[in-house]
């Protein structure tokens, strides 16, 4: 994206920020990060600089002009953060002051707009990405996160994210997508920043708590999905986040997405992904992410209402019609995503109510004709599955006879219709 300058004709500030645009080029593309010369931007970062007029000169206007080149140069660091020490080491010294810009940003560029739109649109880039950034390094993740208002500041963002026509025309101008979603992921999927510590701050920017983000998370993957010709790593990036947000050590957002109808908009998903035809990679990572939404919510409390509520959306087919997506996998993601149904689905056969739903469904995604090949590494799951559910019906029925007959012959019963439905159900599974 262009930097917007304050003054065309004032050549040794368009010098300077195009020797930042040609340093984050060198950076990004360097073997070793060039630490001496990432260094040489630290003189723009200093809260010295900072404007304190809501009446910006011409001069503030140059002097973010330039913070915002030296933050593309800490932009392009990313690939650096994960291997390099030294440069960990040297954007930590800096960071106070960086966090001092970003407020700057937050509160002068974006809420009050005193710099002008295209000054708000470099200041949520600036304010995505840095953090991106520092959230490639566990040591620099470490101190982002343990700076009060960092991951608030992140949320709030990511809750607008769609709300500003106008932003959001100006950002898909530019081919900007939705940077504050994976922004705020990287941070929650961190094992060394574990979710349920962040997930508080995350509700807390919501004005209307747990419910408020459960329903921005997913109408995010719901816009993202809806469109002509969807972007399957924008939407990988949804599912990523709400598996991130679906954490159980936060029974409060894990509760809420569940009542927004997580389960159903997963298998909406999938069924999305299995009409693709397209070898796209994105697409089977999307429905790795699903698998592990769908798990979460399988294994949370009152988890036989959610499975009944996902075998009546159509979760059986969805699920067989994926395979040849898994397929694709690794071995231990593949197992992981296979475990879903020969494993957490099959040990809620021991409920009536599982079992006289599966049973309902059973019959139904026979019609489909789905064989071995479309349904590929879930198939021996699938005959597992199809097999304990007509043994734990015949069992029931079994159950269910005895009992009728232990009462009077002229006085049937409660359990009668409860035979009733089962032999019905029974009737529907038997083999062909």
């Amino acid at each position: 994206m262009l930097f917007p300058t304050a003054c065309v004709d004032d050549s040794v500030h368009q010098g300077l920020v195009r020797d930042l645009s040609e340093l984050a080029c060198l950076v990004n593309e360097a073997h070793d990060p060039p630490v001496d010369k990432i260094q040489s931007i630290f003189q723009y970062l200093d809260v010295c600089r900072i404007p304190t007029t809501d009446k910006p000169t011409e001069k503030d206007k140059r002097t973010v002009d330039l913070v915002v080149a030296s933050l593309h140069v800490i932009m392009a660091c990313k690939p650096h953060l994960m291997k390099s020490h030294v440069l960990d080491a040297s954007l930590s010294d800096i960071w106070p002051s960086l966090w001092k810009w970003l407020e700057f940003f937050d509160i002068e560029c974006c809420e009050k707009g005193a710099f002008g739109v295209g000054r708000h649109i470099s200041g949520l880039v600036s304010i995505s990405h840095t953090l991106m950034a520092f959230g490639m390094s566990e040591a620099l993740r470490r101190l982002a996160t343990s700076t009060p208002k960092v991951i608030n500041m992140l949320a709030r963002y990511w809750l607008a994210e769609g709300q500003d026509r106008e932003i959001e025309v100006l950002f898909n101008a530019a081919g900007i997508g939705r940077n504050f979603t994976p922004a705020l992921d990287i941070f929650l999927k961190a094992e060394d920043t574990t979710p349920y510590c962040l997930l508080p701050d995350v509700i807390a920017a919501a004005p209307g708590g747990a419910k408020s983000v459960a329903h921005i998370g997913i109408q995010h993957l719901h816009d993202d999905a809806s469109k002509d010709h969807p972007d399957f790593r924008t939407i990988y990036q949804d599912l990523s986040l709400i598996d991130n947000l679906s954490c159980k050590l936060c029974p409060a957002l894990h509760l809420a997405l569940l009542n927004r109808g997580i389960i159903p908009t997963m298998i909406k998903m999938l069924t999305l992904f299995n009409a693709q035809t397209i070898d796209n990679v994105d697409i089977t990572h999307c429905v790795k992410m699903c698998y592990s939404v769908l798990s979460g919510a399988f294994q949370s409390a009152n988890g036989t209402s959610w499975i009944v509520q996902a075998f009546d959306a159509g979760l059986l087919p969805a699920l067989l019609k994926s395979g040849r997506r898994l397929a694709q996998l690794d071995k231990f993601s593949r197992n992981n995503c296979t475990d879903l149904l020969s494993d957490i689905l099959c040990q809620y056969l021991i409920y009536r109510s599982v079992i006289y739903s599966a049973g309902k469904v059973l019959r139904r995604v026979e019609r489909l004709n789905i064989d071995q090949d479309v349904a590929g590494p879930l198939w021996d799951g699938w005959l597992l599955f199809k097999c304990l559910v007509q043994e734990r019906i015949k069992f029931a029925i079994q159950t269910e006879n005895a009992n009728v007959e232990q009462n009077d012959c002229n006085r049937i019963g409660v359990s009668a219709p409860i035979l009733m439905i089962l032999l019905m159900v029974a009737m529907a599974v038997r083999p062909n």
